[in-house]
């Protein structure tokens, strides 16, 4: 496990994802992430999302270009996206929803149509 990472290696989709999700996972409690880069859309990505995530925590001073989290308690890598407020706040300004609270019983309800449907049509 790891007191600190730096995230400064590739810059095009995905590689800062993949760092920040397979490295963070062994980042200690109350360790640091350093994010750099955070100027190009895939580090401002990275910075947002982890902005609206209550397992880390902004340290000042921090530039335009690179941002320093501190993790605060353990992150649920196997969140839904419907649990992942910065991902539901993009999702709504994408599809002009306001929320998506009950996206589980409306997922259960179209899933159960379809398969109704499925079965009816002799294709199962």
């Amino acid at each position: 496990s790891w007191d600190l990472i730096l995230i400064d290696g590739g810059h095009g989709f995905p590689t800062p994802y993949m760092d920040w999700y397979f490295f963070s996972q062994g980042l200690k409690i109350n360790g640091f992430i350093i994010i750099d880069d955070t100027h190009l859309s895939t580090g401002k990505t990275l910075k947002d999302f982890l902005l609206k995530e209550d397992s880390w925590e902004i340290v000042p001073p921090f530039s335009r270009k690179t941002v320093i989290f501190q993790k605060i308690k353990d992150f649920d890598y196997n969140k839904e996206f419907y649990q992942q407020p910065y991902v539901i706040e993009q999702t709504s300004k994408i599809n002009k929803y306001k929320k998506l609270r009950d996206f589980p019983g409306r997922m259960k309800w179209k899933l159960g149509k379809f398969a109704k449907e499925l079965i009816k049509s002799g294709k199962v």
